[in-house]
């Protein structure tokens, strides 16, 4: 996976964001910003958003906040020079707020995982366990969390087998876990301490709270690229057939996946790149022919609520209750073809643009 479309994986899959307990503010600023969005997290039992993105001059990264109604730009980390990346952002609560990249001084030079943390003040690297097999590989790699004591990061590792990898918070400190035949962990969302799903080597593996299994086939020719769950008896994992690019979404009961039910229209995605959920109400981001797209399901058949014109792009979705989402991208400027930020916000009834100026 491409960092950048890792950033929709992450990003958006928060597994589960927490209900909003405060009426949702539209934030008040211009329009947009230069520059894209590359991904986008809700904190939970809050109405604060966080984003992050490149300002499009020499590759300048940066993260913004949306704090009761107003955004503001928030120092991003050293990233060991200008090589350095973000590729994935989740939150768990509003002093847990967690940043997924690499550290590279110069290009050749291998790149070092980092996950930095929200202090309150700044982004605070953290201290990461020795890896078994070799240095995390970045590009490959995905964030999601459900609390201030529990986040999973997943991905590969450089090494001749490529093996994938799975780091857990549990409150205290980063630690490796043993994943099924050691290895297998792809994209992943979790819900809590007790459930975790990740997209496998040819299978779904769920975390009890105890350890990794093995529960669930997925099928061949598919690639997964994002999975959400909001509880141990509901998941989704969404991708595209590698060969015809169709829209792929397959839905866990309690007991088994199988295909969710797309509506005609959403059958004409041309592939999808992320999931959030919240309860039994979740959404996907996909691209089309004609502009991206946002799927939406409260638990019968995904339909098509949102279409964008060519031009624009999503990358990256996040649920902060059954009512109210987010989902941010780009869009072409209207003077130059220079591209600008682009945020969209579902009300509860429709979805918006949103002013995003940061």
């Amino acid at each position: 996976m491409s960092s950048v479309l890792l950033a929709a994986f992450a990003v958006g899959s928060p597994g589960a964001a927490g209900a909003s307990h405060r009426p949702i503010r539209a934030a008040k600023a211009p329009a947009s910003t230069l520059g894209v969005f590359f991904g986008v997290t809700t904190v939970p039992h809050t109405s604060d958003v966080w984003v992050y993105g490149d300002a499009g001059l020499n590759s300048h990264l940066f993260v913004a906040r949306r704090h009761d109604g107003h955004w503001q730009r928030i120092k991003p980390p050293k990233l060991g020079g200008r090589y350095g990346e973000i590729v994935g952002i989740a939150a768990g609560s509003a002093g847990t707020v967690w940043l997924l990249g690499g550290v590279q001084q110069k290009p050749g030079i291998q790149e070092l995982p980092a996950i930095w943390r929200w202090s309150g003040k700044r982004f605070v690297r953290q201290h990461l366990p020795p890896m078994q097999s070799g240095e995390l590989e970045v590009g490959s790699a995905d964030i999601s969390a459900s609390s201030a004591t529990n986040a999973w990061v997943t991905g590969g590792l450089y090494s001749p087998a490529n093996p994938l990898i799975a780091l857990h918070w549990n409150g205290r400190k980063w630690e490796q876990v043993s994943t099924p035949g050691g290895e297998g962990l792809g994209p992943v969302g979790t819900s809590s301490a007790t459930n975790a799903w990740a997209v496998g080597s040819g299978t779904f593996d769920h975390w009890n709270g105890k350890a990794w299994s093995i529960d669930g086939t997925a099928p061949t020719g598919v690639q997964f690229s994002a999975i959400a769950t909001s509880s141990p008896k509901l998941a989704y994992a969404v991708g595209f057939n590698a060969t015809t690019y169709a829209p792929v979404i397959l839905r866990f009961n309690g007991t088994s996946w199988s295909p969710a039910v797309l509506s005609k229209t959403a059958k004409r995605e041309d592939q999808l790149e992320g999931v959030t959920m919240h309860g039994g109400t979740a959404w996907a981001v996909g691209i089309s022919g004609g502009g991206p797209r946002i799927l939406h399901s409260t638990g019968g058949a995904w339909t098509v609520e949102q279409s964008l014109k060519s031009g624009y792009t999503l990358g990256g979705i996040s649920a902060q209750s059954s009512k109210h989402a987010y989902a941010a991208g780009s869009h072409e400027g209207t003077i130059d073809p220079a591209r600008r930020t682009y945020l969209e916000y579902f009300n509860g009834h429709s979805w918006k643009s949103e002013p995003s100026k940061l």
